[in-house]
């Protein structure tokens, strides 16, 4: 389930310069349907954190499911440039259940320690997808054109929709029905706790270099570089790897040294790896090696943080765990898509606006942990 994103975004990134083709498109219209994507994906769950409190997570889950398979079959089908977003919509609201739904039955099942631990595996999981997908979907679209890539996606939500019919899911307590006052009171009591703000904002930190990397990666390496795409997808597979061996290999450590520590690591990690491609850049100019080791830092920094960060947000809510869940994602992927579309847009042939992305999460991962710092030892005060 929890699949359903990367192989939504990832398996389609190698294909972007063939859709531009295919359709006549243009750079900036090719990122929307990118964008677009996280920007559903992160309000979606607005929407289905409370259906998951009110109805428990097996409805909202196999609705989710299914709409996520009709907008890829409408993928397929399409050739109009509107249609396409639309039926990229459908996709992200679909696959946001899955998440809401994973993130909540994490929060349910386990305490303590245990959370970070389980939320690192999760995330790793979830990165499984950038090392298969891309490649994956390289195969399909050169075989049998970019739409093969949905056609797939299809195939595996429908999977996805027959395995939920045999999972367990853990009753909720207290299921009420929904109000739109009780809802938007829920909502804005999680947003008044600062220690949900401090670590949905370090998430969507991370979130933003990663879907900044993402998006530039074809333009980088296809367009600037002239790689193939099958070339494009076994180095997009390095970063990716480096995601999965620290949240796999690291998880209970990153869970011992606690959710603090592990974004302080994170960001010192994505501080390293942007100022590193800032001076391999100066000194070697834009080369693979120039893009890669930087990048391979900063996917560590990411395993550091994603797990931990949304770990931090969640641990005050038990009982309204699936609305918090929603909202973290929401604003995980609201801030991370606008943050890394910013990067594509300035992309002018050079990385450093990736470096500068990296950078910047960093810098703020710092500021955001002394801030909450400073708050905690005045409460012990």
């Amino acid at each position: 389930m929890i699949l359903l994103l990367g192989f939504g975004l990832d398996l389609y990134l190698p294909s972007e310069p063939i859709v531009m083709r295919d359709l006549g498109l243009n750079v900036s219209q090719v990122q929307l349907t990118l964008s677009i994507f996280m920007y559903c994906f992160g309000l979606g769950q607005l929407i289905v954190g409370p259906l998951v409190d009110r109805f428990g997570m097996q409805i909202p889950l196999k609705t989710s499911l299914i709409v996520f398979v009709l907008g890829c079959v409408l993928m397929y089908l399409s050739s109009d440039y509107k249609i396409l977003l639309f039926a990229r919509s459908l996709q992200a609201f679909g696959a946001c259940g899955a998440m809401v739904v994973s993130l909540t039955l994490v929060r349910l099942k386990f305490s303590g320690d245990e959370v970070t631990k389980m939320i690192t595996y999760l995330k790793g999981i979830s990165c499984l997808a950038p090392i298969i997908a891309p490649s994956l979907g390289v195969y399909l679209a050169l075989k049998w054109g970019w739409r093969a890539d949905f056609m797939f996606l299809a195939i595996f939500g429908g999977f996805a929709l027959i395995l939920s019919y045999f999972l367990q899911y853990p009753a909720i307590d207290n299921l009420a029905p929904i109000k739109r006052e009780n809802t938007l009171k829920e909502y804005i009591n999680i947003v008044n706790n600062r220690r949900f703000m401090v670590y949905s904002l370090s998430a969507g930190l991370v979130q933003m270099t990663m879907f900044g990397f993402f998006s530039i990666s074809p333009l980088i390496y296809i367009e600037t570089l002239k790689l193939t795409e099958v070339q494009f997808a076994l180095l997009f597979s390095i970063n990716a790897i480096a995601f999965v061996t620290i949240a796999f290999g690291c998880g209970g450590y990153i869970a011992k040294i606690g959710v603090d520590r592990s974004l302080q690591y994170s960001a010192v990690l994505f501080l390293t790896g942007g100022v590193l491609l800032l001076i391999l850049k100066a000194i070697l100019g834009l080369t693979i090696i120039t893009i890669v080791i930087p990048c391979f830092i900063s996917s560590a920094g990411a395993a550091f943080g994603l797990g931990s960060s949304n770990t931090g947000a969640l641990m005050p809510f038990k009982q309204n765990a699936g609305k918090a869940a929603a909202l973290l994602g929401c604003i995980e992927f609201i801030l991370g898509g606008y943050l890394g579309s910013w990067v594509v847009y300035e992309y002018i042939g050079s990385a450093h606006p990736i470096a500068i992305c990296f950078i910047i999460a960093g810098l703020t991962l710092l500021i955001i942990q002394y801030l909450q710092f400073t708050f905690v030892a005045r409460e012990k005060k």
